[in-house]
């Protein structure tokens, strides 16, 4: 039988061994000596485990660890192996209640390393704290996630490449306060003559079209995204903030009517996307074009003077076209396509066209006006008496598409033959420039009068409290303070001395770290790590204000603020970071699903995520007990999650809160595709991937990983052999079985879902056919399965459901491990855990809530420790 420390060997100490302090008496040496020494000792010990070296120095993490997992498998029977002698199970006891003695004797709540900052932690305080729109750059380098985490100090280490980054970030959000001088720009006007050839073509809403000797460029259509009815120059934008000078030649083109055509310009940078709605959009005006019945019909060009900041481009919209959809989306397609389908010939060339995803719109005109012409049609249709209130959205689409190519050669439409730019002809303060400089005047405030040293003082002292999370001291006030004056004395403005005392704050370990002495954390130290617990952000003035007053190591106010915290809107950022962590969400959109299973996009992701985000939010938000998280009555559903779980009547891509029946296959985190998306990998299961994942983040156990010298598992996708039979060829291992026996019947349980968290009775087998598609029949039949280490037997995922709702508790104390790893950032060491099993009691007694949780894990003792 091969054992490993990870696994919790019993282990034997040799009186020698024993460190002054701790008796010879306290540890169960003869339970050691009588069921472990023989494999474990010596020269080559089993595992590369030699008993006769534990360590006993509990200022080592470590050797708490290897006692907690000692005492484990003493007390759940793994150890001794099963083919060997058993101990009388009063011996086992005794041995059990030694180890926890020594535990709870040698072993104290704490122990996290110096934690810096996380990368999102790290944005959001320069955000809070400087007030600046920042994003940390994507040269950034990416936090080693530890323990399920990427906010755990034994991670977070600060290598060279990271200190550069800091260096970097800290000047450029010092110039987003205090702006480097430059000089004054002086800028002459420049004039741009734009050609229809000059803007941007998208979709059939614009075109380039040749009227006689000329070419125009054509608008037909409205809409609300911007690139099915806009146009734009493709080679101009603002080089500078200022006012430009548009001169415009367009007319109309076969108008319906003598009223004037509206041309709406519109701010418009390219980099903000092109398919954003064209309501977003500053409007910068609008210009009538006159209907004229003059043989010229591009009369005096229109001028308009506008403003645009650097970067924008314009943007030209028929605000009045008559045709295409707004607002009203499908309703307005369907009056629009039963106006142009009144002639029978046309509705009835359609009816024999048929929707053709491979025909393009203009292959699509030219064939029904071919069809209206010909004899091919039977115009006594009994279809052709009445159209139809709504199309297919497949046959809208196609056939607004094949409507605006009727527009570019009938009409009506505006078409524009030029654009001249010329500017800009007066310099201005944009939108960006006006809050660099509220947020410069705000920062530096009034110096009325001070000197450099006391305005330099008031400058910073406030700006230190918010960077360090704490008053700042005297002597850090003028350490900083000295930093900018020696820089203002060499020469410098003054602002460039406090622009270089904020780059040194922000550069500062006192920013960068947070909990830095040993013990229990004092008032700032506590306000600062639930604060980042549950916002990921430093304390706000009230939570330093409880702080200041020496009141939140109260519980009764420790209390009160968690709360407080939880209700306000920044504690999505908890619910997306320990949620998507925890249910390994942030691995979702790096699984590609198998597209033989069905056609996944963006779309169906976002609707699994925000499944699960949903849900947790609800149970969070009102107090549900934990039990909801394995079987609740409700979930968030749209169009397409509803479809994976062949739920009826859920329409649009609007979540909704949707009413399930206990005790069912679906919902909860056991039941939804999220998390059985993200325990597979878009192909196949694996039920020993899903059974260690439910160990660690349901269950609470962490097994061990395998032995290197085993191999892996891989399913037969023949399905000749089934993945049970696979698995059991496999525990005949000896070196495997004490670990499978936890692990297999977890992973069964969850084996009736796919990859992608549909419902299965049978696995499926892949047949390439003669035409190179590949087709999909049914194979061997689920067999989900299985005996718990308890002996209970599950036949599938609802008596998993039910054995967990049974047992609580058990599911209880690994979330409040979980939220106390993610608050404190450190593994959870032997007194931790048992912490964490008294909050699961307690909590339980108060009615189990999820909030009252997060309270309980706040108030702990654990908690508040260093």
């Amino acid at each position: 039988m091969q054992l490993s420390v990870s696994c919790g060997i019993a282990t034997a100490i040799l009186v020698l061994l024993v460190p002054a302090g701790l008796q010879a008496s306290e540890l169960p040496l003869p339970f050691f000596r009588n069921h472990c020494l023989d494999c474990h000792s010596g020269d080559s010990p089993e595992s590369d485990v030699n008993l006769e070296s534990a360590s006993l120095d509990w200022s080592r993490p470590a050797t708490s660890h290897f006692w907690e997992q000692v005492l484990a498998a003493i007390e759940d029977g793994r150890m001794p192996p099963v083919d060997a002698e058993q101990p009388a199970k009063s011996e086992r006891h005794q041995a059990a209640r030694q180890l926890h003695a020594v535990l709870r004797k040698n072993v104290r709540p704490g122990g996290t390393v110096l934690r810096r900052l996380n990368r999102t932690e790290y944005e959001n305080t320069i955000r809070e704290v400087l007030k600046v729109p920042f994003t940390a750059p994507p040269s950034f380098p990416t936090d080693a996630e530890m323990h399920g985490f990427d906010n755990i100090g034994e991670g977070l280490i600060l290598s060279p490449p990271l200190m550069e980054q800091y260096f970097l970030v800290a000047t450029d959000v010092a110039d987003m306060v205090i702006p480097p001088l430059r000089p004054a720009i002086e800028v002459k006007p420049e004039t741009i003559f734009l050609k229809p050839e000059d803007f941007s073509v998208n979709f059939e809403g614009s075109k380039v079209q040749t009227v006689g000797a000329e070419k125009v460029l054509r608008l037909v259509t409205k809409n609300e995204v911007l690139v099915r009815s806009s146009t734009w120059p493709t080679r101009f934008e603002a080089q500078h903030s200022g006012e430009y000078l548009l001169t415009i030649q367009a007319a109309a083109f076969q108008p319906v009517d003598n009223a004037p055509l509206k041309l709406r310009l519109l701010a418009f940078k390219s980099t903000g996307g092109s398919f954003t709605s064209v309501y977003g959009l500053r409007k910068l005006g609008e210009l009538e074009i006159p209907v004229t019945e003059s043989d010229k019909r591009f009369g005096e060009p229109l001028k308009l003077t506008v403003e645009l900041n650097k970067g924008e481009t314009v943007a030209f919209y028929w605000a009045n076209s008559a045709f295409g959809w707004d607002r009203n989306g499908r309703d307005e397609a369907a009056r629009q396509l039963r106006q142009r389908l009144r002639d029978p010939a046309k509705y009835a060339a359609w009816l024999k066209m048929g929707f053709d995803r491979g025909r393009t719109p203009a292959a699509g005109w030219k064939q029904m006006k071919e069809l209206a012409k010909s004899d091919a049609l039977d115009l006594k249709d009994s279809r052709l008496k009445t159209l139809p209130k709504r199309f297919p959205v497949t046959d809208q689409n196609q056939l607004m598409w094949l409507f605006e190519v009727m527009h570019h050669e009938v009409g009506p439409a505006l078409d524009i033959h030029s654009v001249v730019v010329t500017g800009p002809n007066r310099l201005i303060e944009d939108k960006e420039a006006q809050e660099q400089r509220r947020r410069t005047e705000k920062f530096l405030g009034q110096r009325e009068g001070r000197s450099d040293g006391d305005y330099a003082t008031t400058i910073l002292a406030p700006f230190l409290g918010q960077c360090f999370r704490r008053p700042p001291t005297k002597q850090q006030v003028k350490k900083y303070v000295d930093i900018a004056l020696s820089h203002h004395a060499d020469g410098h403005r003054f602002e460039d001395g406090i622009h270089l005392a904020m780059r040194a704050a922000l550069c500062s370990p006192s920013f960068l770290y947070r909990g830095t002495t040993e013990g229990k954390l004092d008032e700032y130290d506590l306000a600062t790590r639930l604060s980042y617990f549950l916002w990921s952000a430093p304390p706000d003035a009230a939570l330093r204000k409880a702080a200041a007053a020496g009141k939140l190591s109260d519980p009764k106010v420790l209390a009160e603020q968690t709360q407080r915290l939880l209700r306000d809107r920044r504690a999505d950022r908890f619910l997306t970071s320990f949620v998507d962590q925890w249910l390994d969400l942030k691995l979702l959109p790096e699984i590609m699903p198998d597209p033989r299973l069905l056609k996944f996009t963006d779309k169906e992701l976002k609707a699994i995520t925000d499944e699960t985000r949903l849900f947790v939010a609800e149970i969070l938000r009102e107090n549900h007990p934990l039990e909801t998280f394995i079987n609740p009555d409700f979930t968030y559903l749209n169009v397409r999650n509803a479809r994976l779980y062949g739920v009826k009547g859920v329409t649009g891509d609007a979540m909704q809160r949707v009413s399930l029946k206990k005790n069912g296959r679906f919902g909860g985190i056991l039941g939804q595709a999220s998390v059985m998306m993200a325990t597979a990998n878009g192909v196949d299961t694996q039920p020993v991937l899903r059974g260690v994942w439910l160990l660690e983040n349901v269950f609470g156990e962490t097994p061990p990983p395998p032995p290197s010298s085993v191999p892996a598992i891989e399913p037969d996708t023949s399905g000749a052999t089934s993945i049970r039979e696979l698995l059991s060829r496999h525990q005949a291992d000896a070196a495997c079985a004490q670990c499978h026996r936890r692990i297999d019947p977890l992973g069964f349980a969850l084996e009736n879902f796919d990859p992608v968290g549909r419902w299965r009775d049978h696995y499926p087998v892949y047949r390439k056919q003669k035409n190179g598609r590949v087709s999909s029949e049914n194979g061997p039949e689920v067999d989900a399965r299985g005996e718990l280490p308890d002996g209970t037997k599950i036949r599938d995922i609802t008596d998993l459901k039910r054995y967990l709702v049974e047992h609580i508790d058990q599911f209880s104390a690994c979330l409040a491990g979980k939220l106390l790893v993610y608050g404190t950032g450190r593994e959870l060491n032997y007194a931790d855990r048992q912490v964490v099993k008294q909050l699961a009691a307690e909590v339980k007694q108060q009615g189990n809530g999820f909030r009252d949780l997060i309270v309980a894990v706040v108030l702990s003792e654990s908690f508040r420790t260093k």
